[in-house]
């Protein structure tokens, strides 16, 4: 038969149990709660950073020697800028004529790529060959369904430390929107060579 010390101990040990069973019901409500918190807080840049796979670009440098034989070689991660996602809008909405970006500018900036940048930073003018006038690039697929691809050469004729690559919708220099530019470290070139650039836009 129970004493009445059995019975309190009892009582608390039921108690116990349920104030037990609160806790992990309150607990679970408290994860949920910090889980939708975290999403609500963090999830507006997953998009963000999934749109940085869907559109991308490389950039494949290869000089070419006066002689004809085949100099420094890169592949490059590139920036498409703001001016160049605006253009790609506007293109879609028939206000200008997307296969016009195409023409392959280089220089000598050495800041890097910004996505607010409009052109080349220090682009080449009379050390292009002929003077002031961007390499016109092909329009052509590259290695994939997805992949859009131009290439372009540029010759100088004066010896020049190539930092930047840009590309641009005009073949003049001074003017026209940009694309996209790439700085890297310098290439250097001597008069009567070429910088051949072939940039890929993957699109996933």
């Amino acid at each position: 038969m129970a004493t009445p010390r059995d019975q309190i101990d009892g009582g608390n040990g039921e108690r116990l149990r349920a104030l037990k069973r609160k806790l992990w019901i309150w607990g679970g409500i408290f994860l949920v709660a910090q889980g939708i918190a975290a999403y609500a807080l963090f999830g507006q840049f997953i998009p963000t950073a999934r749109e940085y796979k869907r559109l991308k670009g490389q950039l494949e440098l290869q000089v070419i020697k006066k002689d004809g034989a085949l100099g420094e070689y890169r592949k490059l991660p590139n920036l498409i800028v703001d001016a160049g996602e605006t253009f790609l809008r506007d293109a879609w909405k028939n206000t200008v004529e997307l296969e016009i970006m195409k023409f392959h500018g280089i220089g000598t900036g050495a800041v890097a790529a910004a996505a607010a940048n409009t052109g080349c930073g220090t682009e080449l003018t009379t050390q292009y060959n002929p003077d002031s006038t961007r390499a016109t690039g092909s329009l052509e697929n590259g290695a994939g369904t997805n992949v859009f691809r131009t290439v372009g050469t540029n010759t100088v004729d004066a010896s020049v430390a190539v930092t930047e690559w840009c590309l641009m919708s005009q073949a003049a220099t001074g003017g026209g929107t940009l694309f996209s530019r790439v700085v890297f470290s310098a290439i250097n070139l001597a008069s009567g060579d070429s910088l051949q650039t072939t940039w890929d836009l993957t699109v996933e």
